[in-house]
């Protein structure tokens, strides 16, 4: 089964489509418009060069993967640090230090050294082979979810955890609330369940940093599920993969390049204005092109396509998990 044909400006490969990870679920959920902008034709905002809340974002991960498997003393504070420069140098040479903002080097190793004042490192034990865990969950129906855990700990009670960093400059009064009901993180929840088993995983502590200048801020939040919980999740997962096929579907069977309008991936358009606090960066696109599979070929100005380009900002996994089986939803 070809979903898209090869021959199409916009296609695909079907395991592309099949295999989603949580991210572009999320994308597709936020918009269908703007996932087949950003997930099928891959374009993005020509920003003359690496994303620097990325690299950032990337390097942060690497620091604090140090510091869970060490400790929090000062030598291994400092060696975090060292790694966190690094990485970032790979891509963000020195010279534009001074445009990060709260997010340079110099508020980062102050934040690291709050972190560890702040939480005390023997509070859970990182799994052996528990850091930058890959896996691939077979939902059934032909689907999956594929993803990347950037650690598995257990507490003093032998209870495992998922622990997710995430990084910003703005710390929001719903932030913690918000990760709750995250698609993302309870598909972690669930690929952790089905990895270790379900009465084993008590669920995701979600490790926020907010890099001011004025100092660095830190919130936990923490997200467990019953079975229940967990069912809803599945089903509505299906349910969004539903929509998804059928977009799919009406976009091989129903739109045409010759067509006056694109009538699949039907755009949401309360969203317009609330892209993560700032206007979609397709706003234009989406009132200006009535079909844009007219004009797929070539992104429009201020775009490029980046397909074939893609790559992992944290490197190779340390461990990888394939075709996991759906675990915990027998007696529902």
């Amino acid at each position: 089964m070809t979903l898209i044909p090869i021959d199409k400006p916009y296609f695909i490969p079907d395991e592309r489509i099949l295999i989603q990870s949580p991210s572009r679920l999320q994308s597709y959920m936020l918009c269908a418009r703007y996932y087949f902008y950003r997930q099928v034709l891959q374009w993005v905002r020509e920003e003359g060069g690496v994303s620097y809340h990325l690299t950032v974002g990337t390097a942060w991960h690497k620091a604090k993967e140090y510091l869970r498997l060490h400790d929090h003393k000062q030598t291994s504070c400092n060696a975090a640090f060292d790694l966190f420069i690094e990485t970032l140098r790979l891509e963000i040479p020195s010279e534009m230090d001074s445009q990060m903002g709260a997010k340079s080097p110099e508020v980062v190793k102050t934040a690291l050294a709050e972190y560890c004042r702040i939480y005390d490192h023997k509070e859970y034990t990182v799994l052996k082979d528990g850091t930058e865990v890959e896996f691939t969950v077979d939902l059934g129906e032909g689907r999956g979810i594929t993803g990347r855990l950037d650690c598995i700990a257990e507490d003093k009670s032998g209870k495992l955890w998922v622990i997710d960093d995430k990084t910003s400059t703005r710390e929001t009064y719903n932030w913690a609330f918000s990760w709750e009901m995250k698609l993302q993180m309870v598909a972690y929840i669930f690929a952790a369940q089905c990895i270790f088993g379900a009465d084993t995983v008590s669920g995701a502590i979600v490790e926020g940093a907010f890099f001011k200048k004025s100092g660095t801020t830190f919130n936990r939040a923490i997200v467990t599920k019953t079975k229940e919980a967990m069912a809803v999740w599945y089903y509505n997962t299906m349910r969004w993969y539903d929509l998804l096929m059928d977009d799919f579907v009406m976009l091989n069977e129903v739109d045409s390049e010759e067509s006056k309008v694109m009538q699949s991936f039907a755009m949401r358009t309360e969203s317009c204005a609330y892209h993560y606090g700032s206007l979609c960066p397709y706003y234009e696109i989406c009132t200006t092109f009535a079909n844009p599979l007219n004009r797929c070929a070539n992104p429009p100005m201020g775009f490029v396509c980046i397909k074939g380009e893609e790559r992992s900002y944290k490197g190779e996994p340390k461990k990888v998990y394939k075709d996991l089986k759906p675990t915990g939803l027998e007696a529902l």
